[in-house]
């Protein structure tokens, strides 16, 4: 450990910030620092893993990574090499497993739901498509609903897929 001008150094000499650790080595076991509570059974883990500077801030439980944040800001949960901005991942051969859920508490009232949106813009204010559930017949049914061109005022819906089963496109 090493004080430097109001700075402290943990494996290096000349601290840049206020608190820098150094890994012992670049390698694919070595992290800069980790966290975990008295029995060690959850950790978060920063930093050093990875060849080549690829850094990853990783949480641990169980001695078993659940998510990461690579070098890209690419996040991984149930993997431990994300491709996209959010990657994730479930492993089940027994049966279909949710890997996201979508939930609004306040859902029992008619209208009420959740939404996934797409935006191609950084304009705030349009979503170029859209997917939503939301319910109906006082909170006794739900929907799902497509949507494209649309604003947060008065999207665009296309599609309907009621709880029946029944599909409807461009209907109303």
């Amino acid at each position: 450990i090493n004080y430097a001008g109001g700075a402290v150094g943990i494996r290096t000499s000349s601290p840049d910030k206020l608190l820098t650790v150094k890994a012992n080595s670049n390698t694919t076991t070595d992290w800069a620092a980790s966290f975990s509570n008295s029995a060690g059974s959850a950790k978060m883990q920063i930093g050093g893993y990875g060849l080549n500077s690829t850094y990853t801030m990783a949480f641990s439980i169980q001695d078993t990574e659940a998510m990461r944040i690579d070098s890209s800001g690419n996040v991984g949960i149930g993997t431990t090499n994300p491709v996209s901005k959010l990657s994730v991942e479930t492993a089940s051969a027994a049966s279909i497993q949710p890997a996201l859920s979508l939930t609004n508490p306040l859902g029992s009232t008619n209208g009420v739901g959740t939404e996934i949106f797409f935006n191609v813009s950084s304009n705030t204010n349009t979503r170029g498509s859209f997917i939503q559930s939301a319910t109906v017949n006082d909170g006794n049914a739900t929907y799902l609903g497509f949507g494209t061109n649309g604003n947060f005022a008065a999207p665009i819906e296309r599609m309907r897929i009621d709880s029946s089963g029944n599909v409807g496109i461009g209907t109303d």
